[in-house]
């Protein structure tokens, strides 16, 4: 009788509770997030855990990318217009979907991660203001906005990979590479990748760290003659698995052309040599020169070798050209990158899909 007589105490503490004026409400509730759980979901140093509306959980890149940026950073809730429910937090509750905003920060960080991650970082469970937000976000690129550095470098080297390579005759060899869709379809240069030479090619994380397992060309579609300037580049498959694909980020290639002064940054691997791998390089600076009768980009972005066949991106991180080569012997930063829009005619030629298409 005693238990029977507790329960219902308690219950009607939970009922006083949740009809009660001790509500919290969530509009610019404020906490420092102690823990990052999965893609969306993280937890206040009150104990509330925040799952951040629009995010997918699954996403390996918005775990690290919210490691990075929001873990022991102070945030503010925003709720959702359309989940009244959601606006207040009763007192014996312990979980809010909301968006969620770093201080002096304008953009809510589930925007800047869809920005980021594309449609592998979307998830439309309990996003309730519509999908054409998320639209607006991702696809629009009239409202697209700059990406910081410390951005551009998580996204760069999030969507490269390291090429190792070995040819009888030649020896091993090293450069870069990246991905331009979901399925494991990527780029580099053809003085890279060429028919006839073995690979391996090992994927990075938002820090440049590179992967043990070791991945394989699976198809080389286009192989230009890397002596002609105008055809340095090659259009393959790497071969990835199911799970590796779903969590792999890739790079949206760019429409449009560029200009002298444009701001440029790329990623590539420095390693002297295969036995001291490096993690992924971060490097920037502007296009410097325009070189139409040899498709190139000159660029004073530092680059050396290894950095050859890296996505070269503007400040939106789209892919503007591939790393490809600097003057030797030279130390006025004389560098050249060739120009995707002749990698985006290939594409087109042969048909296959890629992000910006």
């Amino acid at each position: 009788m005693k238990k029977i007589l507790s329960v219902v105490a308690l219950g009607a503490a939970m009922l006083a509770i949740s009809c009660g004026s001790n509500d919290i409400e969530v509009d610019g509730l404020t906490g420092t997030v102690k823990e990052v759980k999965d893609g969306n979901t993280v937890v206040l140093n009150n104990g509330l855990t925040v799952h951040l509306l629009g995010l997918n959980e699954s996403s390996s890149f918005n775990e690290q990318y919210l490691q990075n940026n929001v873990l022991n950073k102070k945030i503010e809730l925003k709720p959702d217009s359309r989940r009244k429910k959601d606006h207040y937090i009763k007192n014996y509750k312990t979980e809010v979907w909301a968006y969620a905003k770093l201080k002096n920060n304008k953009a809510p960080v589930n925007r800047n991660l869809l920005t980021l991650g594309g449609e592998a970082s979307f998830s439309k469970k309990f996003l309730k203001d519509s999908l054409s937000a998320y639209t607006r976000i991702v696809k629009d690129d009239s409202i697209r906005r700059p990406l910081t550095d410390v951005e551009l470098s998580a996204l760069l080297k999030a969507s490269s990979f390291l090429i190792e390579g070995y040819e009888p005759g030649e020896g091993s060899f090293i450069g870069t590479g990246f991905f331009i869709n979901e399925n494991g379809l990527a780029i580099s240069n053809s003085h890279v990748v060429h028919k006839g030479a073995a690979y391996q090619v090992r994927l990075s994380d938002v820090d440049g760290n590179l992967g043990e397992n070791g991945y394989k060309i699976k198809t080389i579609y286009y192989a230009g003659d890397h002596e002609n300037t105008t055809e340095d580049f090659a259009i393959f498959y790497v071969d990835l698995d199911d799970d590796t694909k779903a969590k792999q980020k890739y790079l949206t290639v760019s429409k449009d052309k560029v200009v002298s002064g444009d701001k440029a940054a790329t990623v590539g691997n420095p390693s002297p040599d295969h036995q001291n791998i490096l993690p992924m390089r971060y490097a920037y600076g502007t296009i410097s020169s325009l070189h139409p009768e040899m498709d190139r980009l000159g660029i004073n972005v530092p680059i050396q070798g290894g950095f050859s066949g890296g996505p070269l991106v503007n400040q939106y991180g789209q892919v503007i050209g591939i790393s490809s080569s600097g003057w030797a012997g030279s130390d006025a930063n004389l560098n050249y990158a060739m120009d995707i829009q002749t990698v985006r005619k290939k594409l087109d030629e042969l048909n296959l899909p890629f992000s910006g298409k």
